[in-house]
């Protein structure tokens, strides 16, 4: 009974972790959302961009403003 309870404990702890990390890995570029990769590489886990850059485009014409006058971006790390 013990070895059924532990397997299904496991069972669930890993369903969790993909359930929980799915919605970060899964985001896709749409006319809303943008995915900035680096020149030359095609895969956005292996990509990055420096601040300054992130912050460049950040302020690209196209880019949603929010009632202030700030762009509607940020720059976050997809794993």
């Amino acid at each position: 009974m013990l070895g059924i309870a532990l397997v299904v404990l496991v069972f669930i702890l890993v369903r969790a972790l993909a359930h929980g990390s799915s919605p970060r890995t899964s985001t896709r570029a749409t006319n809303e959302n943008l995915i900035v990769l680096r020149k030359g590489l095609d895969r956005r886990i292996s990509s990055q961009i420096s601040r300054d850059e992130a912050r460049r485009v950040k302020y690209l014409d196209g880019i949603a403003r929010n009632g202030r006058g700030e762009p509607l971006a940020s720059a976050e790390m997809i794993g």
